[in-house]
Protein backbone atom coordinates (compact mmCIF):
# COMPACT_ATOMS: atom_id res chain seq x y z
CA UNK A 1 0.00 0.00 0.00
CA UNK A 2 1.21 3.58 -1.08
CA UNK A 3 0.31 7.06 -0.44
CA UNK A 4 -0.02 8.65 -3.90
CA UNK A 5 0.89 12.00 -2.75
CA UNK A 6 4.33 10.56 -1.97
CA UNK A 7 4.88 10.09 -5.11
CA UNK A 8 7.79 12.13 -6.84
CA UNK A 9 7.85 12.91 -10.26
CA UNK A 10 10.98 12.17 -12.65
CA UNK A 11 12.83 11.33 -15.81
CA UNK A 12 11.28 8.01 -17.07
CA UNK A 13 15.19 6.41 -16.70
CA UNK A 14 15.94 8.15 -13.35
CA UNK A 15 17.67 5.35 -10.71
CA UNK A 16 14.42 4.36 -8.37
CA UNK A 17 11.13 4.77 -10.97
CA UNK A 18 9.11 1.73 -10.05
CA UNK A 19 6.11 3.26 -12.26
CA UNK A 20 6.48 5.01 -15.44
CA UNK A 21 3.85 6.44 -18.26
CA UNK A 22 3.07 9.19 -20.36
CA UNK A 23 1.30 11.87 -18.77
CA UNK A 24 -2.61 11.84 -19.94
CA UNK A 25 -3.71 14.66 -17.94
CA UNK A 26 -3.19 17.37 -15.25
CA UNK A 27 -5.03 19.60 -13.43
CA UNK A 28 -3.86 22.27 -10.77
CA UNK A 29 -5.10 21.93 -7.56
CA UNK A 30 -4.27 23.85 -5.07
CA UNK A 31 -1.35 23.41 -3.25
CA UNK A 32 0.19 20.56 -6.07
CA UNK A 33 -1.00 18.73 -9.48
CA UNK A 34 -3.62 15.83 -10.20
CA UNK A 35 -1.65 14.40 -12.84
CA UNK A 36 -3.15 10.77 -14.44
CA UNK A 37 -0.68 8.54 -15.62
CA UNK A 38 -1.08 5.98 -18.08
CA UNK A 39 0.89 2.90 -18.09
CA UNK A 40 2.46 0.99 -20.92
CA UNK A 41 -0.60 -1.92 -20.14
CA UNK A 42 -3.04 0.72 -20.54
CA UNK A 43 -3.92 0.82 -17.12
CA UNK A 44 -3.90 4.71 -15.42
CA UNK A 45 -2.83 5.51 -12.49
CA UNK A 46 -3.78 8.78 -10.63
CA UNK A 47 -1.43 11.08 -8.36
CA UNK A 48 -1.27 13.93 -6.62
CA UNK A 49 2.34 15.94 -7.24
CA UNK A 50 4.10 19.32 -6.26
CA UNK A 51 5.13 20.08 -9.75
CA UNK A 52 3.47 20.51 -13.08
CA UNK A 53 4.25 17.73 -16.18
CA UNK A 54 3.38 18.43 -19.54
CA UNK A 55 0.58 16.11 -20.55
CA UNK A 56 1.76 13.98 -23.21
CA UNK A 57 5.45 13.94 -21.20
CA UNK A 58 6.81 10.26 -20.33
CA UNK A 59 7.59 10.36 -16.90
CA UNK A 60 8.72 7.94 -14.26
CA UNK A 61 7.18 8.06 -10.26
CA UNK A 62 9.28 7.21 -7.20
CA UNK A 63 7.87 6.24 -4.19
CA UNK A 64 9.98 7.30 -0.82
CA UNK A 65 10.20 4.37 1.76
CA UNK A 66 8.29 6.71 4.21
CA UNK A 67 5.44 6.87 1.57
CA UNK A 68 5.05 2.64 1.78
CA UNK A 69 3.61 0.35 4.04
CA UNK A 70 3.93 -3.15 3.21
CA UNK A 71 1.44 -6.00 4.92
CA UNK A 72 1.98 -9.99 5.23
CA UNK A 73 -0.34 -11.75 2.95
CA UNK A 74 -3.10 -13.06 5.86
CA UNK A 75 -3.22 -16.86 5.74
Amino acid sequence: LFRPEGARVEEADSEGVIISGNVEDVVFRGGGYHLELRLPDGEVFSFHVNRAVSRGAKVGLTLPAENVLAYREAH
